[in-house]
């Protein structure tokens, strides 16, 4: 199921459309910052979150098979 609304980093609960450069990156692939924060590799679906820069350098950059999500 996925979760409706603007997706939040799960760390620093940063709305996806105040990400430094992340307005100006979507522009660039024509969609909505809200698709591409879905777009993401930490994006989870369940949760409807991910990880923005920061805070993933922060955690220390985790790593899994077939990529890691932001936890739900």
């Amino acid at each position: 199921m996925r979760v409706v609304g603007m997706p939040v980093c799960f760390n620093c609960h940063t709305p996806a459309d105040q990400i430094p450069g992340w307005e100006i990156e979507a522009e660039i692939e024509e969609v909505s910052v809200d698709e591409y924060a879905r777009q993401d590799g930490t994006y989870n679906p369940i949760s409807n979150m991910f990880c923005c820069d920061r805070c993933y350098i922060v955690i220390g950059m985790p790593s899994a098979p077939g990529g890691w999500r932001a936890p739900c």
